[in-house]
């Protein structure tokens, strides 16, 4: 008996290269500035991209 995926395996392929290419953290933000973020209107994940492109532009 063959077992089948609902994921295609060009999809499975395709999600392998973009965890090759995009690393994960995980981080715990103090209520505070989860606060903040979310007051931006703008998802944690853009707000933390942003902080970190700000922070390396300065570092240079």
């Amino acid at each position: 008996m063959t077992k089948t995926h609902k994921t295609s395996e060009a999809q499975l392929r395709a999600i392998k290269r973009y965890e090759e290419k995009n690393k994960r953290i995980n981080c715990r933000i103090p209520e505070k500035l989860w606060a903040q973020m979310e007051a931006t209107g703008e998802s944690a994940n853009s707000t933390i991209l942003k902080a970190l492109e700000l922070y390396f532009d300065q570092k240079s």
